[in-house]
């Protein structure tokens, strides 16, 4: 039984775990980003009616 690994393909799988974790990582952060973004719309639409 050959029982050589080829490190070509560890790293790949290491590479394909790395993507997936980025790839959550940065679709919580625009998320977050998104939230803030519509948090802030409504403190500066809640400002302008007090203004207005």
């Amino acid at each position: 039984r050959d029982a050589w690994i080829d490190p070509r393909d560890i790293a790949e799988e290491e590479a394909l775990k790395t993507l997936e974790g980025v790839n959550t990582r940065v679709t919580k952060l625009a998320a977050v980003q998104e939230q803030d973004t519509q948090d802030i719309f409504g403190v500066m639409e809640d400002a302008q009616g007090a203004l207005g």
